[in-house]
């Protein structure tokens, strides 16, 4: 009986042998059929999951075929990149730009989804240098001018983003709220920081040359002339401030506040109350007015003001400044103190804008959202609780 085992045993091998060959065989042969399929992609990323133990010596054999068409390198890459493997996805695209018998067609196609797979990866300079050579290629010139300028804007390189802009824009193919008068803003507020004014100037105006309505461009001309020390001319630019929207009316009067006491009385009463004709419901506006009144009639006037706003459309920051005025000169001035800082907090929790795209809180404006990276989509929050 025992010898019986053993000479059966070379048998048994090679028939396991021809089972396993057989199943590979089968396996193998499934994925070609699957990477052919128009769902492609979801039948392979489907293969893995059913398959994992076989998957990396058949993907192997079966990519290592010069006879494999190349979308199923592109789908399989495609799948990696969405599952974060960058750098398998970025093995599959070099591995098929080595082919020679790709055509212009597809090979374009394949450096750009290389370009993809660096920008992804945060290989921003490669994926540039990917993309800078589609631009002239005129199956891809759109896609890599849109992913050259989201490249750009990120690493905020204003001055090659505005060139990719406007060529979009020539093309007809520009995205919402993406304007070159925006990203000349970029430019003219990183100079007023550096307190490079004349050039800040200078780039303040080409944007309200390429969009005449632009607020933020005539905000910072205004903020300009206030470092400037030129007060007139300042309040000139922010009654001439076009699109007056709430988020918009909110700056001018942050602005305003800032440098309440460079205001000529006369210019800066008049400019309130065309800002107030404006936009109503707006605490800012209250606020600012409490202040003036404050400064030119005495803390009462200004504390009975902001009592009839704040019982009218009352507000976390309309009663935190009202808190903030009782407490001056008051022989209960710890008690405000407590109250002016509780709603402090309070106003903290509840933040004035919200983005309209991805709805993400912030304290104060900003024209790009931090989080969506869209352009000016947060918006003023109004109401009681604001």
């Amino acid at each position: 009986m025992q010898e019986l085992i053993y000479l059966l045993l070379p048998a048994a091998a090679a028939s396991g042998w021809y089972a396993a060959s057989r199943y590979h065989a089968k396996n193998s042969s499934a994925f070609r059929r699957t990477s052919s399929s128009p769902d492609t992609l979801r039948s392979i990323g489907h293969w893995l999951k059913m398959r994992p133990e076989r998957s990396s010596e058949t993907i192997a054999k079966v990519l290592d075929s010069e006879r494999e068409p190349y979308t199923t390198h592109m789908a399989l890459a495609a799948l990696y990149r969405k599952e974060g493997e960058m750098e398998k996805a970025i093995g599959l695209h070099q591995r098929l730009l080595a082919r020679e018998s790709l055509s212009a067609d597809e090979r374009g196609k394949v450096l750009f989804e290389l370009g993809l797979d660096y920008h992804r990866a945060g290989l921003f300079d490669r994926a540039e240098e990917v993309f800078l050579g589609l631009v002239e290629s005129p199956f891809q010139r759109v896609h890599a001018l849109s992913q050259l300028l989201d490249i750009y804007q990120h690493e905020k390189d204003w001055r090659k983003a505005i060139p990719c802009l406007q060529e979009l824009r020539r093309l007809g193919k520009v995205r919402r709220r993406e304007t070159v008068a925006q990203l000349l803003c970029e430019l003219a507020q990183e100079s007023r920081s550096a307190a490079r004014l004349d050039e800040a100037e200078s780039f303040a105006r080409d944007a309200l040359r390429d969009d005449g309505a632009c607020a933020r461009a005539t905000l910072l001309l205004a903020e300009i002339e206030i470092a400037r020390g030129n007060p007139p001319a300042a309040l000139a630019f922010l009654e001439g401030v076009e699109r007056r929207t709430p988020e918009t009316v909110a700056e001018m009067v942050r602005i305003l506040s800032a440098h309440l006491d460079t205001w000529p009385e006369a210019e800066v009463n008049a400019c309130v109350e065309r800002i107030r004709a404006s936009v109503e419901g707006i605490p800012e506006i209250a606020t600012l007015q409490a202040l003036l009144l404050a400064r030119q009639q005495g803390l009462a006037e200004a504390r009975r003001y902001l009592s009839d706003e704040a019982e009218r459309n009352p507000s976390f920051q309309t009663l935190h400044t009202l808190a903030a005025l009782m407490r001056e000169n008051s022989t209960d001035s710890t008690v405000w103190r407590i109250m002016e800082q509780g709603l402090g907090r309070f106003a903290a929790l509840n933040p004035r804008y919200r983005c309209t795209q991805c709805g993400v809180a912030a304290e104060q404006l900003h024209w790009r959202c931090p989080a969506c990276r869209h352009w000016e989509t947060l918006r003023l929050a109004m109401g009681a609780g604001a």
